[in-house]
């Protein structure tokens, strides 16, 4: 479980609810996915990979002429790689303002 949520994670982009998701139909125990995660969150930065992904899907979006739509589009693709809420809003607003400082927690 934790080789498949460490490869899932840097391979892939995958969030951790993603990984959860995906382990539990695979018939991995509560106990297991719980400590891969664990694992997984003291040995990567989530929240930078966060950021990393909404920076790659903001570039892929440039041609996007309404600021919204762009913002809802890039947090979408966020949320649906498994990223927290909090972590996804936090770097669709840093990467759309440009702002190194908000990740500066």
């Amino acid at each position: 479980a934790a080789a498949y949520a460490r490869g899932r994670f840097a391979g892939r982009g995958h969030g951790p609810s993603r990984i959860r998701q995906d382990l539990a139909q695979r018939g991995v125990a509560k106990e297991h996915i719980e400590a891969a995660l664990g694992a997984l969150a003291g040995a990567e930065d989530v929240a930078g990979r966060a950021r990393d992904d909404a920076a790659k899907r903001w570039a892929s979006l440039a041609s996007e002429p309404d600021a919204r739509k762009r913002r809802k589009k890039t947090l979408d693709f966020l949320l649906r790689r498994g990223h927290s809420f909090d972590d996804a809003r936090t770097a669709v607003d840093a990467v759309a303002e440009g702002d190194d400082e908000a990740w500066e927690e």
